[in-house]
C-alpha cells in the first residue's frame, strides 16, 4: 500500500544498506534481520550481480550509481516490476487521450518527466496558466493501492476519487486496549484518480510522448534538449523531472548526504471467514504478537505490523508492512508472516481477488524479458537462444496471475537531497518529497503541484521578458527559485530533525516500537493530527 496519509514512520534511516552500498566496492551489511540469499525467489529468472559484476545491474540497466538501483527496488527489483507493470485496463492510455508532442512545432515551455501523480498534476497546473507543456514517460497505469486521511484528499478537491471511507482509525499494539486515533481514512480509487488527473491534463492542453528520457542536454542557447529513445529530441526552456525516486541520471543529488532506507510491504484482497476486525474501523497498525514463539527470534529483530481495510465483514485487503530495514526486507518473507499472521489468528481465506486475470501473450512477455534490469546481465545467453524468452511465455504469464492478486509495496526513503543550484528541476519523489517520517509522498505532491507550477511560470516570464536564455545567463540561479520553493531552509532542517528521529526508530526491537507507540499516538489530538501532515516538527 502506498500510503498517501499513512504514517510509515520509521520508513527511512541512515542506512548501512542492500546488497551493494559503496559507489567503489561491495560491503557486506552488519546485523541484518534476514538473508537475501535465503529468501531468493525464482532463481532461474531473478539474478544479482556478483562482486565481479557489480555494475552489471545499476550502470547497464539505467541506473545511475548503487544508491539509484537501490531506489528503483533493489533486491526485490523484479517484483517492483511486475508492480508496475501490472494489467489496468480501466484506466486510460494517456496516448488516447493527449496529443502527440511534436518537435516541428517548435520548444516547449517545460517538459516535464513522468507520468505518475506528481507529473501528472504537475504538468496540468504548470498548462493551466500558459504555458506550453509536454509530458514524458511511459504509459503505465496507477497499480499501488492509495490510502488518505479523507479530509487532507477533500481539502486537495479530489474527494470524488475516494472509494471507501473508513469512520475512524485503529491501533493494536500490545493485548492492551487499542486505540482510536479519531480521524476518517479513505482508499482511493486508482482509475478514478488517474482519470482526474488526466482529465485536468487534457483541459490544459498538455501534449504527451510515450517514452523514456535518456538525458537532459544543456543547449548553446542555454535551453535544455530532452534527449529520448529512439533519438528523439524535445527542446524546451526547462525540464522537470518527476520520475521517480530512481532519478540519478537525470539528476544530481547532493553529496555525503544519508543512505536511502526502505519500507516494503505485501498486501493482498481476500475474502475470509473469521474476520476479528469491525469494518467501520481501518486498522492501521497491528502490532500484536499473533505468532508468539514460532519465529519469536525475527520478530523481535525486525517487526512488522499488519495494516488492513476491512471492505466488508468479509473481504478485506491485508498488507503485511516493515516499518523500515536498512535492507529492503523480502517480499516472499513479508508473505510467510502475513499467512502465518492470519493462520495463527483463525482467519481462513476462502478467496483471493484479482483485478485482471490476463496471461502476457508471448511477444509481450519477450519484450518484459528484455527490459527486465537485473536479466540483461544474461544477454549474451538470450542471444544465443533467441527462442528462450518464449518457452518462459506461459511462466511469466502464470506470474501475471499471481500478480494481480497482490501487491508488492516498495518505498525508498531518506537519502540525499537534490543538488539545488542544477537547472534541471524536481519534483515528487525524485525531488526527495517522500517524507521521511511518516511516507508521504503524494499528497505533499498534489497539494503543492499549484505553487510550484507558478513559480515555474513565473520564472520562465521573467527569464523571457529579461531575454536571460538568449544571452546565456546563469539560468542555474533562475532555477533556484523554483527549488527554494520546495526546499527552503526551513523545510531542509525540518527534514534533518525527521532523519534524526527516526534513525532512532530503525533501532529499535517490537517492544521498543510498541513503547514508541503507545506514547506517540497518546499525544493531544492537535499534535497527532500535526505530526502525520507535512510540515511539522516530529517530536
Amino acid at each position: 500500500m502506498e500510503c498517501l496519509g499513512t504514517p510509515n514512520f520509521a520508513a527511512m534511516a541512515v542506512s548501512a544498506s542492500a546488497p551493494w552500498r559503496s559507489r567503489r566496492r561491495i560491503m557486506r551489511p552488519e546485523n541484518v534481520c534476514f538473508s537475501h540469499r535465503e529468501y531468493c525467489h525464482l532463481p532461474s529468472v531473478r539474478l544479482r550481480a556478483s562482486a565481479g559484476s557489480e555494475s552489471c545491474v545499476a550502470v547497464n540497466e539505467g541506473f545511475a550509481d548503487e544508491e539509484d538501483y537501490v531506489k528503483g527496488g533493489g533486491s526485490e527489483l523484479f517484483f517492483v516490476r511486475m508492480q508496475q507493470n501490472k494489467e489496468m485496463d480501466e484506466q486510460s492510455k494517456l496516448a488516447d487521450k493527449l496529443p502527440q508532442i511534436s518537435v516541428e512545432d517548435g520548444e516547449l515551455d517545460l517538459v516535464v518527466i513522468g507520468c505518475g501523480p506528481a507529473g501528472l498534476a504537475l504538468a496540468a497546473e504548470s498548462a493551466k496558466l500558459g504555458l506550453s507543456v509536454g509530458l514524458v514517460g511511459p504509459d503505465l497505469p496507477f497499480t499501488n493501492n492509495y490510502g488518505v486521511w479523507e479530509d487532507e484528499f477533500k481539502d486537495l478537491g479530489l474527494g470524488r476519487c475516494i472509494e471507501h471511507v473508513w469512520r475512524d482509525t485503529i491501533v493494536y499494539l500490545d493485548d492492551g486496549d487499542p486505540i482510536l486515533i479519531g480521524r476518517a481514512y479513505g482508499r482511493v480509487s486508482r482509475h478514478l484518480l488517474h482519470e482526474e488527473l488526466l482529465r485536468r491534463c487534457v483541459e490544459s492542453g498538455v501534449s504527451y510522448l510515450s517514452s523514456k528520457v535518456e538525458r537532459i542536454v544543456e543547449a548553446s542557447s542555454g535551453h535544455s534538449l530532452v534527449v529520448c529513445e529512439r533519438d528523439i529530441v524535445i527542446p524546451c526552456r526547462l525540464a522537470t523531472v518527476a520520475s521517480g525516486a530512481a532519478s540519478g541520471k537525470l539528476l544530481r543529488y547532493e553529496v555525503g548526504g544519508p543512505r536511502v532506507s526502505v519500507q516494503t510491504a505485501y498486501g493482498v484482497e481476500v475474502e475470509v471467514e473469521n474476520n476479528p476486525y469491525d469494518p467501520s474501523l481501518m486498522v492501521f497498525m497491528d502490532y500484536r504478537d499473533h505468532i508468539k514463539q514460532k519465529v519469536q527470534s525475527l520478530e523481535g529483530q525486525c517487526p512488522t505490523f499488519l495494516y488492513a481495510m476491512p471492505m466488508s465483514s468479509t473481504r478485506v485487503f491485508f498488507e503485511e508492512t516493515c516499518l523500515a530495514s536498512k535492507d529492503a526486507m523480502p517480499f516472499d518473507l513479508l508473505k510467510k508472516k502475513l499467512m502465518s499472521r492470519l493462520e495463527t489468528m483463525g482467519i481462513r481465506i476462502i478467496r483471493t481477488y484479482e483485478e485482471t486475470f490476463t496471461a502476457y501473450p508471448a511477444a509481450r512477455v519477450t519484450k518484459f524479458i528484455y527490459n527486465l534490469a537485473h536479466l540483461k546481465c544474461i544477454e549474451p545467453l538470450i542471444l544465443k537462444f533467441p527462442k528462450a524468452p518464449l518457452m518462459l511465455a506461459f511462466f511469466l504469464g502464470q506470474l501475471n496471475m499471481i500478480a494481480t492478486k497482490c501487491e508488492w509495496s516498495y518505498i525508498p526513503v531518506g537519502g540525499s537531497l537534490p543538488n539545488t543550484e542544477q537547472k534541471n528541476l524536481a519534483f515528487g519523489a525524485a525531488a526527495s518529497m517522500v517524507h521521511p517520517a511518516t511516507g508521504y509522498s503524494v499528497v505533499r505532491s498534489l497539494s503543492e503541484a499549484p505553487k510550484y507550477a507558478s513559480v515555474i511560470a513565473n520564472i520562465l516570464k521573467w527569464s523571457h521578458s529579461k531575454d536571460i536564455f538568449t544571452h546565456g545567463s546563469s539560468t542555474g540561479n533562475i532555477s533556484m527559485q523554483a527549488w527554494n520553493t520546495l526546499w527552503p531552509q526551513e523545510r531542509k532542517r525540518q527534514r534533518s530533525f525527521f532523519l534524526f528521529g527516526l534513525a532512532l526508530i530503525l533501532e529499535l526491537d517490537i517492544e521498543g516500537i510498541r513503547t514508541f507507540f503507545h506514547t506517540f499516538f497518546r499525544l493531544p489530538n492537535w499534535d497527532v493530527a500535526g505530526i502525520s501532515r507535512i510540515d511539522t516538527i516530529f517530536s
